[in-house]
């Protein structure tokens, strides 16, 4: 079908709204009245040809909200864009989303060690434990996500007389998630954690599941409990074992464990923080990353 072909519900619509005076501010009014303070971010229905427009006499057709999170999804009733039959489209409505990329600069001998702080949690889509970059939203806030996420994930670090410096940067700049189905953006961040003395991957990974275990459980909080107890249990890795993990997702390596930083968060960390800081860590670029 064309996409200048007209469909004979569009029609009817056309005719009904052509006598409803000022119909797109009565539209936007009622959903505004809905929906309240995100109803403001709907404020156009459809002026051209290729754009979508939300029907007038049923606008949405359902929505929920989780308030913990500020999150809003609306399922609006439309015309799809090109061959204007009656059709529905999805927004979700939320904070902007965050990704942050942790290490740990560890003295050793007269040199240092690097460590990639991580999360493991149960993901209910993909059937398994993922280990991942931390990643979420963060009601209200603009340029402290990272250390929002921070301070949630890895408890421990934030005041602790071991560490010696903390320090946060955003690599980039913000994003869209996905444009045509999320109404919010991602931005990435990256934390470099030196401590003052030689600590081990596993006391340190000790020391921050210890510490989530508090955060989370509270007065709960039984010595009996283990990082499998925990939402969220923190993973440290060297950064050269974390470095072949997502190469290998980058680079496409056949029999790639999805689980292990098999997500888009992840993958596009780790590829802004190459490109932005590879030159410091030649060692863990992808061997074929010089190569067309």
């Amino acid at each position: 079908m064309s996409n200048y072909s007209r469909h004979p519900d569009w029609e009817d619509e056309k005719e009904f709204t052509q006598n409803q005076p000022k119909w797109k501010d009565q539209l936007l009014a009622r959903i505004n009245a809905v929906l309240g303070e995100w109803g403001s971010w709907a404020d156009k229905v459809g002026y051209k040809i290729n754009e979508v427009q939300i029907q007038f006499k049923k606008p949405i057709d359902s929505y929920f909200s989780y308030s913990p999170l500020d999150i809003l999804w609306v399922r609006f009733n439309t015309y799809d864009p090109q061959t204007k039959r009656p059709a529905t489209r999805a927004i979700r409505f939320s904070p902007n989303t965050a990704s942050l990329m942790v290490l740990v600069k560890v003295p050793c001998e007269g040199s240092h060690k690097w460590y990639l702080l991580a999360r493991r949690k149960y993901q209910f889509a993909g059937k398994d434990l993922f280990t991942e970059f931390s990643r979420g939203w963060a009601k209200g806030a603009k340029n402290d996500q990272g250390w929002i996420l921070f301070k949630r994930d890895f408890p421990g670090l934030m005041d602790n007389p071991t560490v010696a410096s903390v320090h946060e940067r955003q690599m980039g700049s913000l994003v869209w998630e996905n444009n045509a189905e999320h109404a919010n953006k991602i931005s990435r961040h990256l934390i470099v954690v030196e401590m003052r003395d030689e600590v081990s991957r596993e006391e340190l990974e000790k020391l921050l599941v210890d510490a989530k275990l508090h955060q989370e459980y509270k007065e709960n909080f039984s010595l009996e409990l283990t990082g499998n107890d925990l939402t969220s249990q923190p993973v440290v890795l060297g950064l050269s074992e974390a470095a072949k993990l997502l190469n290998a997702h980058l680079t496409g390596q056949k029999d790639t464990k999805l689980a292990l930083f098999g997500e888009e968060f992840s993958l596009g960390s780790w590829a802004r923080f190459l490109s932005l800081y590879g030159k410091q860590f030649p060692e863990i670029l992808p061997e074929n990353g010089n190569t067309i």
